[in-house]
């Protein structure tokens, strides 16, 4: 995702508030450590249990 190549850059901090899509196709707002989290968890566990 773009938003970890931000972070790994240093011009997206890990707090900020961003918006990403959600497997739907929905825009969710959230920070961009909760991508990183969510990447850690098995596929079986969905965005709207974490965010």
């Amino acid at each position: 995702m773009m938003c970890v190549l931000g972070f790994d850059t240093e011009r997206i901090k890990l707090r900020q508030l961003i918006k990403v899509r959600d497997d739907h196709g929905e825009l969710i707002e959230t920070t961009v450590g909760r991508v990183i989290f969510n990447w850690a968890l098995p596929k079986r566990w969905s965005f709207e249990i974490i965010f």
